[in-house]
């Protein structure tokens, strides 16, 4: 069954789901407790939540005006980034991003402003 929100309770429970409405889990907070369990610096989880917190609104604006054959919600189109996030994150590059010495995003921005002036 590839959407549950029309599904019955019986039906959901025979395929063995939880089945939890859009309303209950938002996209942030999925987003947040995926960055939690990643074994990064805290830092570094803290860039990667606000960074993909703040564009993923503009990506679903933009899903929502490309016609699709199935139709979604922003919590399933989150859930498979993450996922591809995951395959994408190998033991090796963990590795290397622990090592990374990342400034934090407001420096980044304060860089990037300071810059512009001159």
């Amino acid at each position: 069954m590839a959407d549950l929100s029309q599904a019955s309770p019986a039906t959901v429970s025979r395929c063995g789901m939880v089945y939890i409405d859009d309303f209950v889990l938002t996209y942030s907070e999925l987003v947040s407790s995926y960055f939690q369990q990643l074994p990064l610096p805290q830092s570094l989880q803290q860039v990667m939540l606000n960074s993909t917190v703040s564009f993923l609104p503009s990506i679903f604006a933009f899903l929502s005006k490309t016609p699709s054959p199935i139709a979604t919600t922003p919590i399933q189109l989150t859930f498979k980034m993450l996922k591809f996030f995951q395959i994408l994150l190998t033991p090796s590059l963990v590795e290397a991003l622990k090592n990374v010495k990342y400034p934090g995003l407001s420096q980044c921005r304060a860089t990037r402003s300071s810059r512009r002036k001159s």
